[in-house]
């Protein structure tokens, strides 16, 4: 028997496997995601927000159920470092695991991801204009970047030049009024006669909500902030060209051919014609809002159908391999940049 074949044989595969590592490594996915929660004070309030924090390890992964998904994460494993630091901001009412189909991804490439969980509910019930969302949602993310960047668990695994911020919806909101947005409510009477009744921005309880609160919406940019990607944007009508006109880093826009709660000429669209950086846009096909939303458990659909079953012919696995991979290109080349 010659050996010689079968050592030639052993240091091909030793190289194809060497290659395929060194594939993986370009492409900043590691072996594990680092998964766990941490908690930031907001002094204002006096309150504590709950964030989920998805990071790449190079732990080894286990099963780990969070609400409705199983997931295969590293719980409070030690962060490598990182490509990035990204904020997902969630939709109305939604949570941390509102996207963590994304989030995972994002972590899997190489970036730290934190996701706060917004109380929307309870600060709308309140009464208190410091917890109103649209008051409280811009001031938690300095607040969350000040946390992750000072606290010695992670301060050193972050690449602190490379944030961005990703917002759904109402988290769109979020990212563009922590960019510096002012958002104004002088359009909202001509917005409203255009609109079908029901619109949250034309209900006879948001006017007074809406007096309330302008005084406390002079958000200053947070300059550390490089760039920003949003899914579905909402509230377009509170920007203008003159509320805009501070939010100078790059945006992309991912919208919904079919959304029927945030309608495209009046969100997306304004956001398209008014950001002084004309955005990155693409269109879901035949996709309607929640298409966004991670996709679903089967247990999940048959409970809450309306944010978990897509039209048909919207595969929402499929589309989220191609947004996750469209989010990760997008940071990738911004920071680059």
């Amino acid at each position: 028997m010659r050996i010689e074949p079968l050592i030639k044989v052993k240091l091909y595969f030793l190289a194809l496997v060497f290659i395929l590592i060194l594939a993986g490594c370009d492409q900043g996915v590691l072996s594990g995601v680092g998964y766990q929660k941490v908690t930031v004070s907001d002094p204002v309030t006096n309150s504590k927000i709950e964030v989920a924090l998805w990071y790449p390890t190079l732990r080894a992964s286990r099963n780990k159920r969070l609400g409705p998904f199983i997931e295969s994460l590293a719980v409070d494993a030690v962060p490598d470092d990182s490509n990035g630091l990204i904020v997902l901001s969630h939709g109305f009412a939604g949570d941390s695991l509102s996207h963590i189909d994304t989030a995972i991804y994002l972590a899997k490439h190489g970036f730290f991801v934190a996701t706060p969980t917004h109380p929307d509910l309870v600060g709308l019930k309140s009464n208190n204009l410091q917890l109103d969302p649209l008051v409280m949602r811009p001031r938690v993310v300095p607040l969350l970047l000040d946390f992750l960047l000072e606290e010695e668990r992670f301060k050193n695994t972050l690449a602190h030049k490379n944030i961005g911020i990703l917002g759904y919806s109402i988290g769109a909101y979020t990212a563009l009024s922590a960019l510096g947005g002012h958002p104004a409510f002088d359009g909202l009477a001509d917005y409203c006669n255009k609109v079908s009744i029901g619109d949250v921005l034309c209900a006879k309880w948001s006017k007074a909500r809406f007096e309330n609160i302008s005084s406390q919406l002079n958000f200053e940019r947070d300059t550390r902030i490089q760039a920003a990607l949003l899914l579905a944007p909402g509230y377009g009508p509170l920007f203008d060209k003159q509320a805009l006109s501070n939010v100078n880093v790059p945006i992309k826009i991912y919208s919904a051919e079919q959304d029927q709660d945030l309608p495209e000429p009046f969100h997306t669209g304004s956001y398209k014609n008014n950001l002084p950086i004309p955005p990155e846009h693409e269109v879901i096909a035949n996709a309607g809002h929640f298409v966004f939303l991670a996709p679903c458990p089967d247990g999940l659909k048959k409970k809450i159908p309306k944010f978990c079953v897509d039209p048909d012919g919207v595969d929402r696995e499929v589309v989220h391999g191609k947004i996750n991979a469209g989010i990760v290109d997008f940071f990738i080349k911004t920071f680059s940049e």
